[in-house]
Order: structure tokens, then C-alpha cells, then sequence
């Protein structure tokens, strides 16, 4: 349940960090909107955030597997969806 706990706070500042992203390089106006170029950092660190979570998620299934293996499952499907999006946008708009 820690696990889950801190996982939050750190998908909680990752999102706070998109709202607060800023735009610099790629050619982009000084406007401020956002893009999809000012969310590709952000969504990698997101990315290793929640594989990291899932690491360590599975590293403490052993100790109660039937409660935890739910959520790790979930966990790692969010995680590869977040990874194959990030992976996405960097290939087409960087």
C-alpha cells in the first residue's frame, strides 16, 4: 500500500509539471499554450515513474500476492500504454 501511496504523489507531480511545462526550443512560438512538444518530457518521466513503480511493485509480491498481483497487472498495462504513447509522439513530432 506504501508503494501505491508514492506512486501517486510522483504521478501527482508529474502531472502537476505538464500544467507548469515550459515551451522552450523545437522552433515553438513564445505563446502560451500547450503542445505536444512540451508534453514529451514529462510523459517520459511519467513513463520511467511508473516502471519503476511497477519494479518495485512486483519486487514485493511475494508477500501478498493475492492482494497486490491486481494491482501490479494494472500498473504494467498503464505503464507499457503511457510508454507506447510517449514513444509515439517522439518519433512523429520530435
Amino acid at each position: 500500500m506504501k508503494t501505491i501511496s508514492i506512486s501517486l504523489i510522483f504521478i501527482l507531480i508529474i502531472v502537476s509539471s505538464i500544467a507548469l511545462a515550459d515551451e522552450t526550443g523545437h522552433g515553438q512560438n513564445s505563446q502560451n499554450n500547450l503542445s505536444i512538444q512540451s508534453i514529451i518530457v514529462p510523459l517520459g518521466i511519467l513513463t520511467l515513474i511508473l516502471l519503476i513503480s511497477t519494479l518495485t511493485l512486483g519486487f514485493s509480491l511475494p508477500k501478498n500476492r493475492k492482494r497486490l498481483f491486481p494491482w501490479h497487472r494494472k500498473l504494467a498495462i498503464v505503464t507499457i500504454i503511457v510508454a507506447i504513447v510517449h514513444a509515439t509522439f517522439v518519433l512523429i513530432f520530435h
